[in-house]
């Protein structure tokens, strides 16, 4: 069996999926795109359900191109961020995700400033308190 490692990045706008051996060669890639909504200036969503659509149509495009004797080892998964998506307890999402350049929270990230030591919540936290970060996001929610 040859041994294949599968890299899945849902990017910002697509998915891409590469395979590769244990020797790092590319077996395989896909791309499979989907929208990103803009329903007022300064906003930007996607719908979760496109990204897991994508996710499947790239990952069945790579698949079906790699040799017979493949044995998928591993999948990494990497993704946007901070992007925001809300979901219920059985995993459906409540609403459109936040994209992480989606400036919506401004008046929610001044708040939260406002509230808190700044210095102290980077020291904690490691990022700048704006509207493009998941606490803000999620305060306008």
């Amino acid at each position: 069996m040859k041994a294949v490692y599968l890299g899945l990045d849902l990017g910002t706008s697509s998915v891409k999926v590469a395979a590769v051996d244990e020797t790092g060669e590319l077996l395989a890639w896909a791309n499979a795109p989907y929208p990103t909504g803009t329903p007022k200036p300064g906003w930007a969503e996607q719908n979760p359900a496109d990204w897991a659509h994508a996710s499947m149509t790239a990952l069945r495009d790579v698949v079906t191109r790699l040799p017979d004797d493949a044995e998928t080892r591993a999948l990494a998964v990497t993704g946007q961020l901070p992007t925001l998506a809300v979901l219920d307890p059985s995993g459906k999402a409540l609403r459109p995700a936040i994209v992480w350049y989606d400036g919506r929270a401004e008046t929610e990230a001044e708040e939260l400033l406002a509230a808190v030591d700044l210095a102290d919540w980077y020291r904690r936290t490691g990022v700048v308190l704006d509207a493009h970060y998941l606490a803000p996001m999620y305060a306008w929610v």
